[in-house]
């Protein structure tokens, strides 16, 4: 979903900026170039670099929710459930984890059984 709105984001505001350099200006009246500029602007280009940020946002938030898999491979999935939770244990003492990560992989690891 957050690809999609990515590209839906991006391809909505390149098209926005194309519009604004490929249109013929034709001299109709006072404020046509301004009108045209205002028209891109907040039918193009806005709308495409919102829709693209909260496809980043989301893609960020599911990026932070996800374990990492090297983590999970070290404390290894063949190993007793003590050893495991004792390997994780040690990480957090080292500090390459935080106390969160630690409860959420020992969570991850309990529920296993």
């Amino acid at each position: 979903m957050a690809k999609m709105l990515q590209w839906i984001g991006g391809i909505l505001a390149l098209l926005g900026f194309g519009n604004l350099i490929y249109t013929p200006w034709i001299a109709s009246g006072e404020n046509s170039l301004l009108n045209g500029l205002l028209f891109n602007g907040m039918l193009f280009v806005v709308p495409g670099s919102i829709v693209y940020g909260i496809g980043v946002a989301m893609a960020i938030r599911a990026r932070k929710n996800q374990p990492d898999p090297v983590l999970l491979k070290a404390v290894g999935n063949g190993k007793p459930v003590d050893q495991r939770l004792e390997e994780l244990a040690s990480l957090r003492q080292k500090g390459m984890i935080t106390p969160e990560e630690f409860e959420q992989y020992r969570k991850e690891i309990l529920n296993a059984l």
